[in-house]
């Protein structure tokens, strides 16, 4: 989100975005049909809050890395990443920031932004920002190809 609103306020200063997984918005809303409802996010960051820098189990795992799930030595890896990437307390507060909203401002992104989707689960909140913003495509990892939003389009993708 931070890039998105970046690169919608200062255009001169980016060249191109490549964003992973995003969302323009946290969860569901009644003018915003994706993401989790604000229930199941909760849910969502209790688990965060349990599992994170787990040395057995560590949080996503299994979404994260689904080629590596026979590696246990990868698990360690994952888990001490987060371990001093954040504290339990802090990575679940992340996960709840519900407030943030930035679809106002998609429109205002001009530069060519590639959009990577690694599951079908974060699929459809990317969908929503391609559908708001110019300039942008999606590549879904999985699938056989990757569209660009050429109705919104202005000029070619560089």
């Amino acid at each position: 989100m931070v890039a998105l609103l970046f690169a919608a306020m200062h255009p001169d200063r980016v060249s191109a975005l490549v964003l992973n997984s995003t969302w323009a918005r946290a969860e569901r809303a009644p003018d915003y049909p994706f993401g989790p409802d604000p229930a199941a996010r909760e849910q969502g960051g209790l688990l965060i809050r349990a599992q994170w820098g787990n040395l057995d189990n560590p949080w996503g795992f299994e979404g994260l890395a689904p080629s590596r799930l026979d590696d246990p030595s990868f698990r360690q890896v994952l888990a001490r990443v987060q371990q001093v990437s954040a504290s339990r307390a802090a990575a679940s507060a992340e996960y709840l920031n519900a407030e943030n909203d930035v679809r106002a401002v998609l429109s205002l992104v001009q530069a060519p932004t590639l959009v990577l989707c690694g599951a079908p689960l974060p699929l459809v909140s990317s969908e929503c920002v391609v559908s708001l913003a110019p300039c942008l495509a999606v590549f879904l990892q999985g699938w056989p190809a990757w569209r660009r939003n050429e109705s919104r389009s202005r000029g070619s993708a560089r």
